[in-house]
Formats: structure tokens, sequence, C-alpha cells
């Protein structure tokens, strides 16, 4: 088993931390990306994700290498003044996926979702996941559309998993880490092979 050190990635990192996050964000665009890199708006953009302070690099800590990013910013709902944390990347290499690595990276979310106390979203992509054929789907995909992944919901939620929120407890039995057993080969190394359904935090 791989042993997976996690840092934050700060304003005040040290220019090998920016440079192992901006080569993880380059191989994120060359397996997802759905346009022409432009580095530099990339690198402003990050930097000012990073500069929120919710952003962590996951190493092989044995080889030393970059395995993992996740990236939250904090932005207002478009329709209320509540606050939520939303992932701009969530990021693992191939070769470290249905590992620890984006779990991990999870759950440092969630906590840092408990700390704000705020909901937290995080996308997931993965485009060789198996497409879900319900009735939504098929009928987006007549005006063009094409399922491409599924998102993560984490809300506070008092003491017990709500009906509809199929997922895995984690060892305090107060949160459920994402819906379905076994994690899939996405981007960031989860999901389940059926449509994602939401999670809830306790």
């Amino acid at each position: 088993m791989t042993d997976v050190g996690i840092d934050r990635i700060t304003a005040d990192s040290n220019e090998k931390q920016i440079s192992d996050l901006v080569a993880l964000l380059i191989m994120l665009h060359s397996e997802g990306g759905y346009a022409p890199l432009n580095l530099d708006k990339m690198v402003g953009r990050a930097a000012e994700v990073v500069s929120q302070g919710m952003t962590w690099l996951a190493y092989d800590q044995e080889a030393g290498e970059p395995v993992g990013t996740l990236g939250l910013h904090e932005q207002a709902l478009w329709y209320a003044d509540e606050r939520v944390l939303v992932d701009l990347w969530f990021y693992v290499r191939p070769e470290y996926r249905k590992g620890a690595v984006g779990k991990k990276l999870l759950k440092l979310g969630r906590e840092t979702a408990d700390e704000r106390g705020c909901m937290l979203f995080i996308t997931v992509t993965n485009p060789d996941r198996r497409r879900r054929r319900s009735a939504a789907v098929v009928e987006a995909e007549t005006v063009g559309y094409v399922s491409h992944g599924y998102m993560l919901k984490m809300e506070r939620y008092h003491g017990r998993l709500s009906e509809e929120g199929r997922g895995i407890v984690d060892d305090t039995r107060d949160s459920a880490v994402h819906a379905g057993s076994e994690p899939a080969s996405g981007l960031n190394g989860l999901g389940p092979d059926d449509e994602g359904v939401s999670t809830v935090h306790g």
C-alpha cells in the first residue's frame, strides 16, 4: 500500500510544491481538458484558489512524487446569500487511482467544510465510466449532450444518513465519503459504476 502524505498548499508554499501542483494541473488538462491550455491563465486562476487556503497536494512518500490534488474555493449560491465550497480541480494520477489518495483528499475537503459550516460540492469527471441510460440522459443526448461525470454534495445532516443518501459511512459513523462500493477509474479515482448520488455529511 502506498504511503500517502498530504501538504496544504498556500501562497507561502515553497517553489517545489508550487511546481508540483502546476505539473498535476497540466496532467489533469491533458486527460480531461475541453479546450487548449492557456498556461498563464491556468496558473493565475490556480494562484487565486491557493490564496484561499483550501488546496492540498498528495505525495507518494516513498517515491517523493506528487500524485493528487484538490483545490476548493468559496462562492455564494446564485440564488441565495449562503456561501458554499466548490472544487476548481480534483485529480489523482492514473497509477494511484482506486487507492486511498482520492478519499484522503475528500476527507480534508469535508473537514474544511465543517470548519466553515458550508456545504461542499465536488465534481467527479470520469470519461471512461459507463453511462447511465436514464430517461433524462437519453433526452439530453437527443439535443447533443453527453453524460460525463457527476457531482458529490456534502451537507449538514444531524446524526444519520438521509433515506436517499446511499453511501459509505466512515469510522466516526457520522458521514458518507462517497456513493458506491468500488472506485472507478475517473480523473480523481473515485465514483461508482452507476450514476452518482449525493453524499451526506452529518
